[in-house]
């Protein structure tokens, strides 16, 4: 699995610990950007969703606080992959992203989430 320390944007992301939320967000600027742009596409998937990036809620119960952001950011990032892979909110796309997760970030907990839903 990647180790965040072992590369300069991901120490600089766990020193500087940025958040994905309304406040980091500019929606009104993201509608403005290239149709076929990440920000303009984030902005239609979560517009046509009522979604906003403050809905995921804080990580609880993890003591460790790199693991609780790393683990916060893991959450926060969920909707710019639905955007990335062009899919939907149902159960299938769900799947599509857990395999994708499982894949790219080595995330052990996914293999157990797609073994429990064949």
């Amino acid at each position: 699995m990647f180790n965040l320390r072992d590369d300069e944007t991901g120490r600089e992301i766990l020193r500087d610990k940025p958040r994905i939320n309304q406040e980091s967000i500019k929606f009104n600027e993201l509608k403005k950007l290239p149709p076929n742009s990440l920000g303009y596409k984030y902005y239609e998937f979560m517009s046509s969703h009522e979604f906003t990036p403050d809905e995921r809620p804080l990580v609880k119960y993890i003591p460790d606080f790199e693991i609780a952001y790393i683990y916060q950011r893991y959450k926060e990032i969920h909707d710019f992959l639905h955007t990335i892979l062009f899919t939907n909110v149902a159960l299938r796309s769900e799947v599509l992203i857990k395999w994708f997760e499982m894949v790219q970030l080595g995330l052990p907990v996914n293999k157990l989430i797609l073994r429990s839903t064949f």
